[in-house]
């Protein structure tokens, strides 16, 4: 099965990075807007989220994130399983990112 965003799931392990340097993450699950910069999961998978926040796509997702505050939005965090550090990926210009330089990050099955 492709991996993707719609289809990721909390507590389950998959190989995460950009540029094809990737490391074994545990996705932890989506944010939500209740804190700037959250680092706390809140959503399961994109579906609950998607239906919580009131959209149909992440491009819808976005548009909406884009009338909040900057630094307010939605996340997606991951654990990398090596050295326990969290990082998130954000939504930019319809993609998930990572880095300060908008890197698409690419997802894999372990």
């Amino acid at each position: 099965m492709l991996v993707n965003f719609r289809n990721i799931v909390a507590g389950t392990s998959y190989m995460v990075g950009y540029g094809g340097n990737l490391d074994r993450c545990t996705f932890l699950g989506f944010t939500d807007r209740s804190e700037k910069y959250s680092e706390k999961p809140v959503h399961i998978n994109a579906e609950v989220m998607l239906e919580v926040e009131g959209c149909k796509s992440f491009q819808e997702l976005e548009q909406k994130d884009g009338t909040y505050e900057h630094g307010f939005g939605i996340y997606a965090l991951f654990q990398d399983e090596s050295n326990k550090d969290v990082f998130a990926a954000y939504l930019f210009k319809g993609r998930w990112c990572l880095g300060t330089s908008a890197d698409k990050c690419q997802i894999e099955a372990v």
